[in-house]
């Protein structure tokens, strides 16, 4: 087997990479610190930017550092997305040098084709792979400085002050870019508010460093990893394969019911886990724009649960924290978040199980071919002794009538669903939604990390 992608290797390096970014915005203290928010009227939906100096209803932690759709997406999320998109890699690779080893990848005749051949074929999906990501890449690297310029930049380049914004201004998002509240201290009769710091050129430099890696290089992987998972699976299940002369078929035996094909659960497992850990990362910016629209101080003030006393236990008591939590901590996201999510989560949806269809169709047609081979005559059983290698053929044929046309075990069709409604249960509700998606990546870590 050829030398795989070292994952473990390359995730550390992009967790140092984005350690080093955090720990860099708090050594020199920029794009992290406290904004005040003051209630027009007692109106919180009407909460705009006062100074920290003087009377205000609560005081917010924002800012790069601050912020978990940065900090802990850098650290950890960005980093395990990383490794399972080198282990999805590795694993079909492994699984394409197993397929031929085992005698499933096989001419038209039923014979094993040149190794060259097979190399060759990959290889041309290898190219086809980098064009379309390098074409992602250019497509990208026009968008990122846009954004930031648009976002990011008119808070550092221009000396001008930026008027005061309230709360629920959605035109001002104001953490998801970096910039976060670029407020602190607000002249009342102005209605505008000073800088929070003179080092305008470092705060912007920093942004840009940000952009360049995670948006940009984050975007770019993002994307090539789904063109290469369909790539993959167009190319091996579809009749792509078929065209050059090849064929796929199971392994009579295989003493696992899917007959050859779990070899491929690895791949799948990997895709599913960087697909649901990139939906983790975007959870996280919606996490953050809805704390920076509560009344709780700091991000762990929104996510703690909130418990009965302990000195009231009984059955109104427990009633009681319940209302409380469902009036305070249930907090819906608003409509444009959900249809944005719900829209991916789709595209997730049919990606896999297309790829599953895709994948028990290959497998329908190998087995009709072989069942029906070995049902015939003694030369057409013949044909089969590269396929069956020493495999009796009462073997043979109970292996192929109780194959599982559904290759891979995890996940299977009601675990996506389950997943599918986690995902929406967690946008709807923001605080219940981020317990769940902490077990979800445990779960996610636990299944992508086992060998």
């Amino acid at each position: 087997m050829r030398r795989s992608i070292n994952s473990l290797a390359v995730a550390l390096i992009c967790f140092a990479i984005g350690g080093g970014l955090v720990i860099l915005s708090h050594l020199i203290g920029i794009l992290n610190y406290e904004v005040c928010w003051q209630a027009a009227g007692g109106d919180w939906a009407a909460s705009r930017l006062v100074s920290c100096l003087g009377p205000h209803d609560l005081r917010k932690q924002v800012g790069f550092g601050l912020a978990l759709n940065w900090s802990v997406g850098l650290t950890v999320l960005f980093p395990l997305f990383i490794y399972c998109v080198c282990e999805t890699a590795n694993s079909g690779r492994w699984a394409i040098e197993q397929m031929y080893e085992r005698r499933m990848i096989v001419t038209l005749k039923l014979t094993r084709p040149p190794k060259k051949q097979i190399d060759s074929l990959i290889r041309r999906r290898t190219v086809t792979l980098a064009v379309a990501t390098g074409v992602v890449a250019l497509l990208t690297l026009a968008f990122v400085p846009f954004e930031y310029g648009v976002v990011v930049g008119k808070y550092y380049s221009s000396p001008e002050q930026v008027t005061m914004f309230p709360l629920t201004d959605q035109e001002r998002e104001a953490d998801w870019s970096i910039a976060a509240p670029i407020c602190q201290q607000v002249q009342a009769t102005t209605g505008t508010c000073e800088r929070v710091s003179g080092a305008f050129a470092l705060n912007g430099m920093f942004s840009a460093a940000v952009h360049s890696y995670l948006v940009f290089f984050g975007a770019v992987t993002a994307i090539g990893f789904m063109l290469a998972f369909g790539i993959y699976i167009r190319f091996f299940f579809s009749a792509e394969l078929r065209d050059t002369g090849i064929q796929i078929v199971p392994d009579p035996g295989s003493n696992d019911r899917r007959r050859g094909f779990e070899i491929l659960e690895p791949f799948f497992v990997y895709a599913v886990a960087g697909c649901f850990v990139l939906f983790a990362m975007g959870y996280l910016v919606t996490l953050q724009n809805v704390y920076l629209r509560t009344q709780a101080g700091s991000i762990l003030q929104l996510v703690v649960p909130l418990l009965p006393d302990a000195n009231d236990l009984s059955l109104a008591g427990i009633l009681g924290a319940l209302q409380t939590a469902l009036s305070e901590q249930l907090t819906v996201v608003n409509g444009n978040s959900v249809a944005v999510t719900i829209l991916g989560l789709l595209f997730f949806l049919i990606m896999v199980t297309a790829s599953a269809t895709a994948l028990g169709s290959t497998a329908r047609r190998g087995r009709d071919l072989v069942k029906e081979m070995l049902e015939g005559s003694d030369e057409d059983r013949k044909k089969l002794d590269y396929v069956l290698n020493g495999t009796p053929v009462a073997t043979a044929n109970t292996a192929m009538i109780e194959i599982d046309f559904w290759p891979m075990r995890w996940p299977r069709l009601n675990a996506i669903l389950a997943w599918m409604v986690l995902a929406l249960l967690s946008l709807a509700f923001v605080t219940v939604g981020f317990y769940l998606i902490c077990l979800g990546l445990l779960f996610v870590i636990r299944q992508a990390v086992r060998k």
